[in-house]
């Protein structure tokens, strides 16, 4: 009887320690997720936010419509939060931002274009642990010119060579004016954080 009262006993101490680590492992789990749910939740009102703004400030000119605001939110978020982020609200907001206009020929263009655009800014910002405001500025410039060569390839596959290269231009101010945009409203962020 006596042995049997501690085997129970170890048992119990057992199943005690086994049930606070589960309790622990479902603590980090449940952490885990909430930090995933806020990322996406991140990302959904930073997308959010830059269709908003290409949807109001658009650039009219003979050739289409250009939405500067559309790059600068994408490459506020890759010199922020990096690649991933910058990939999936630069690829959202850009297909986005075309459904709602009604150009839906552009949209799965946009989709990959400015995607990519997003990943390699934020790709190229995180080969140097501290980028300095010249190489920040050539990483948005690399983003930049691949928007406008995907939009040029894109252009020539839906409406012919002409009118692609008739846009160049229009493309070029785009991302010139997104990336002057990015830089202040980046340096302005991080200021204000440091402040914090």
């Amino acid at each position: 009887m006596l042995l049997q009262l501690i085997l129970n006993r170890n048992s119990y101490k057992k199943h005690s320690h086994v049930s606070r680590l589960r309790k622990d492992f479902q603590g980090v789990k449940s952490v885990k997720d909430n930090i995933k749910t806020h990322h996406l939740v991140k990302l959904a009102v930073l997308s959010s936010f830059v269709v908003v703004l290409g949807m109001v400030v658009k650039i009219q000119t003979p050739v289409g419509i250009f939405t500067p605001m559309c790059d600068a939110g994408i490459f506020v978020t890759a010199l922020l939060f990096g690649a991933g982020s910058s990939l999936a609200v630069g690829a959202l907001s850009g297909f986005l931002i075309d459904f709602l206009s009604g150009a839906y020929e552009w949209m799965f263009f946009s989709l990959i274009i400015h995607g990519l655009q997003g990943l390699i800014v934020g790709w190229s910002l995180k080969k140097k642990q501290v980028p300095k405001t010249v190489y920040r500025f050539f990483s948005l410039v690399l983003g930049g010119l691949v928007m406008v060569i995907g939009y040029v390839l894109s252009g020539s596959f839906l409406y012919g060579w002409a009118l692609s290269i008739a846009r160049i231009p229009g493309n070029i101010i785009q991302t010139g004016l997104g990336i002057v945009i990015a830089m202040i409203v980046e340096s302005i962020i991080r200021k204000v954080i440091q402040k914090l």
